[in-house]
This record gives structure tokens, C-alpha cells and sequence, in this order.
């Protein structure tokens, strides 16, 4: 498996889409200067310590589908060859399914984790160069319990993301993929505040008003994370699955 892996990274260094994942993180960057400029256009309220600020720039991430479209990228670059019928040689050197589905999901995990990594090196650099010389620097604001569980659900639901767009690759075209992921974010968004929302594996990273020391909280986010865990997985059975069907003819 660890040779489906080095492979794809190789192949997507190949094709720059490093490049694509560096523009990408320094959003961050860019934002913590347009606060510092103080454009008339921008109207920023608010205070900021160091892991709020990384929690706002984030959740701000997540509300325009960055990380999305980012993986919606990354996945229809390492896939595009099961359009191109180049998988049945794929398969011809590594005729185990399981291996090729599950290397590839872990090569475009690991381009995810370069993503966020290099996010959170950007809003920290952002952070230190220039909210710490504004009005919205707050060295004594911490981040919440809620906020740190919604941090874990998000991830959750990004590793889902991935999952299930790397899963239908094959079937559904990318822009197709990216609309279906907006709908879902909007519906969770809408159901995370109606009644037993709770019951909705990801609400918990949308829902701003729950309290973590509510007694049946722990139990909820084992479920949701239980849940979300389950789906990856079933995820990547069926990119198996998919694989199973293609028959090597050379």
C-alpha cells in the first residue's frame, strides 16, 4: 500500500497541485492582513486570541467551502485516470483492490493534511504579524469546550467529505459532487436547530448553542463521532466494491 501512496504523491507533485494546496492555505494569511489594513469596506467586530482566531479562520473556511472545493480538486486529480481507462493498468500492478482504494483515499488524506497544516501555519503567521498590532487582539480569549468539539466533528465530517467524493469519483462529475456538498452543508445547518437535532450524525459542528456540560453530551458526540466513523468506512467499502467490477484484460 505504502507504493499506491509514494505513487500518487508523486504523480500530483508532477502536476502542481502542491502549488494549488500553498494558494489555498495562505488564505489565512491574507485575511489576518486585510484586518490589519482596515479597509472601508470591511467591517470586522470582535476579539481574538490566538486558538480563537484559529477556530474563526477555519469555521470562516468551512462557511465558503474551501476545503471542499479543495478536496473536490485534489480527488478529481488522483482519479481521473478511471475515466480514462488507465486504472485497468493500475490495477494490473497492484491487483489488490483493498490496497489501490484505500492507498489512494490515504494519498489524498495526507494532500488534505499538507492543506490544513499549512493553514494553520498561515493564520498563526497572520495572527502574530498583524492581529497582534490591532484593536481585535485579545491576549485573554481562549477557546470554548463547544468550540474544541466542534473542531472534532468538523474534522470528522471533512475526512467524510473526502470519503464520499473519492467513492462516487468514478460515477459523478466533480462540479456535480461540489453541488451536492453545498446542499448538505446548508441542510445541516437548517437541522442542527430543530428538534432532536442531536440524533444527526455532523450537527454538533453547526449547532453554536449547545453546552458541552449538558449530562448527555459526552454520549452524543460518541454517537455522532461512532456515526461519522461508520460512514467513512462504508465509503471506502464501496470504492472497493467499484474497483472489484473493473476486469484486467492485459
Amino acid at each position: 500500500m505504502s507504493n499506491v501512496i509514494i505513487g500518487e504523491l508523486y504523480k500530483q507533485l508532477k502536476k502542481k497541485s502542491i502549488i494549488v494546496i500553498a494558494l489555498v492555505a495562505v488564505i489565512p494569511f491574507a485575511f489576518s492582513l486585510l484586518i490589519y489594513a482596515e479597509p472601508s469596506f470591511l467591517e470586522m467586530d470582535g476579539e481574538f486570541g490566538y486558538l480563537s482566531y484559529i477556530v474563526v479562520m477555519w469555521q470562516s473556511m468551512w462557511s465558503m467551502f474551501i476545503p471542499q472545493i479543495l478536496a473536490v480538486y485534489l480527488i478529481s486529480c488522483v482519479t481521473e485516470d478511471e475515466t480514462q481507462g488507465q486504472i485497468l493498468y493500475e490495477l494490473s500492478r497492484i491487483p489488490s483492490r483493498s490496497a489501490l482504494a484505500l492507498g489512494r483515499l490515504l494519498s489524498i488524506v495526507i494532500m488534505v493534511g499538507g492543506y490544513i497544516v499549512g493553514f494553520f501555519v498561515s493564520a498563526t503567521a497572520g495572527f502574530w504579524t498583524f492581529i497582534t498590532k490591532t484593536e481585535h487582539y485579545n491576549p485573554s480569549d481562549v477557546i470554548s469546550r463547544e468550540e474544541i468539539i466542534q473542531l472534532w466533528i468538523g474534522f470528522l465530517l471533512l475526512l467524510l467529505v473526502v470519503s464520499l467524493i473519492y467513492s462516487i469519483s468514478s460515477k459523478v462529475k466533480p462540479i456535480i459532487t461540489l453541488v451536492i456538498i453545498i446542499i448538505g452543508h446548508f441542510l445541516l445547518s437548517i437541522i442542527s436547530y430543530i428538534e432532536n437535532w442531536k440524533l444527526i450524525p455532523g450537527t454538533l459542528a453547526y449547532n453554536i448553542e449547545f453546552k458541552a456540560d449538558s449530562g448527555s453530551m459526552p454520549l452524543i458526540i460518541i454517537y455522532q463521532s461512532i456515526i461519522l466513523v461508520t460512514l467513512i468506512m462504508l465509503c471506502l467499502l464501496l470504492k472497493k466494491t467499484d474497483y472489484k467490477h473493473l476486469e484486467v484484460t492485459f
